[in-house]
């Protein structure tokens, strides 16, 4: 998914979308089928429970990627993704453009999360329908993948859990999540599911690749339902309810 950059015109994938989506194309090729075998980290209320029991392990970590990263990064991406990035869009990444982050085996980079955080009504057309307030904040997973060697280990659960409790459960509490992926990407699908997104809508023709048109579907995640607002909405109308028959009495009275 790459969100916020423009394809190359020599691309030869054949892939046309939104400028503002190629994440999760990339898992419809059989060597990602990793997702449909990792474990769930994250429940429908944005909690995490992951699993991070590789981080425990001497010579793991998870760190944002960094300049010096940027050869590990497009070597990543041009693995797993059917389509040519361009080098300004490396250099975004790494230069923290975006939320980007990896988990690294000793110095080598296993995978990639790139998202971004952004309002609603800077979002797509289709995309601004997932929430009425064009002011709320939300997280646009522009990219996951991890290196075919690490696979089935579940870090695809770990970065999306480090993602969620480093962007999403601290100021300013966005309110969703969301990405497109494939409509015949069931892997990814399958993860997302287990990790608690939703189906939100089916997108006809949303891809175009090698000459054909292809659905994709918009998964949404959202995260923070009991918001300062809503909570605060919530408390007056307890208070309203609870106070309609002190009301009800002190009018009698009055009349």
């Amino acid at each position: 998914m790459l969100s916020s950059c423009h394809l190359p015109s020599s691309s030869n994938r054949g892939i046309i979308g939104s400028q503002n989506d190629l994440a999760q194309i990339i898992i419809d090729s059989p060597r990602d089928n990793q997702f449909a075998t990792t474990s769930s980290s994250v429940s429908n209320n944005g909690n995490s429970s992951s699993n991070n029991n590789i981080l425990t392990s001497n010579g793991w970590k998870i760190e944002n990627v960094a300049v010096k990263d940027f050869d590990a990064v497009r070597q990543l991406c041009r693995d797993s993704f059917p389509l040519d990035y361009p080098e300004s869009w490396f250099e975004e990444v790494v230069n923290g453009r975006f939320i980007a982050f990896g988990v690294y085996h000793g110095e080598f980079l296993t995978s990639l999360l790139v998202a971004e955080l952004k309002r609603i009504g800077d979002c797509d057309p289709e995309d601004r329908e997932l929430d009425g307030n064009p002011d709320s904040l939300v997280v646009y997973i522009l990219s996951l993948a991890v290196h075919q060697l690490y696979r089935r280990k579940g870090i695809a659960s770990i970065l999306l859990d480090h993602l969620i409790k480093s962007v999403v459960n601290v100021p300013p509490y966005p309110k969703i999540v969301f990405l497109h992926v494939l409509a015949t990407n069931y892997g990814a699908i399958n993860f997302y599911k287990r990790s608690g997104f939703q189906h939100f809508a089916t997108l006809a023709n949303y891809y175009f690749i090698d000459g054909t048109y292809q659905s994709g579907c918009t998964f949404a995640l959202y995260t923070n339902r009991f918001n300062t607002y809503s909570i605060k909405e919530f408390f007056n109308f307890i208070m309203a309810f609870l106070c309609r028959p002190f009301c009800s009495a002190f009018r009698q009275k009055l009349f």
